[in-house]
């Protein structure tokens, strides 16, 4: 089996939990973690399950104008700035597995987060995705802690055996 992890990253947490998840799911799958910002052609459809995730932003995805704000205090964003909600449009016609995962800084259990947007989103467009994770980061510059990397390689695990049912 074949999984891709698409990640959005502004400062750099995101791509490092992105490749804790996809550490943990290429135990066992055949995984390519990229992001959205990533020029090479892409056919989801060659993947058994797309994992696509993106910090939280004003308690929901990032937009472009959150990311050109990023972009001005120094970032990790390509020159393209594409974002989460500028890549779903390729999953239209996929009918594989999706998962969706977010980070935020903080744990404000009322806030809203930009996985619960986008699962809301892909629902809409006929999509279900199999699970769905926040994961937590220390400040928007991280670094990510050991334990929230090993958290994410775990959720790759777990999710590479619940997308197999």
């Amino acid at each position: 089996m074949r999984a891709l992890v698409v990640y959005e990253s502004m400062y750099g947490n995101t791509r490092t939990i992105a490749e804790g998840i996809g550490a943990g799911l290429g135990e066992s799958w055949d995984t390519d973690v990229r992001s959205v910002d990533d020029p090479t052609p892409v056919n989801v459809d060659d993947y058994g399950l797309v994992v696509i995730g993106g910090p939280t932003h004003a308690l929901s995805m990032s937009t472009s104008k959150s990311r050109a704000e990023a972009r001005g205090v120094g970032t990790d964003l390509a020159a393209s700035g594409a974002g989460v909600r500028d890549w779903v449009p390729r999953l239209d016609s996929y009918r594989g597995s999706i998962a969706v995962f977010d980070t935020r800084v903080g744990r404000i259990p009322w806030a809203g987060s930009a996985s619960r947007s986008l699962r809301r989103r892909l629902s809409r467009s006929g999509h279900r995705s199999v699970m769905r994770r926040s994961f937590v980061v220390v400040s928007k510059r991280g670094p990510v802690r050991p334990a929230d990397l090993l958290q994410a390689r775990v959720w790759g695990s777990e999710l590479a055996v619940h997308a197999r049912r």
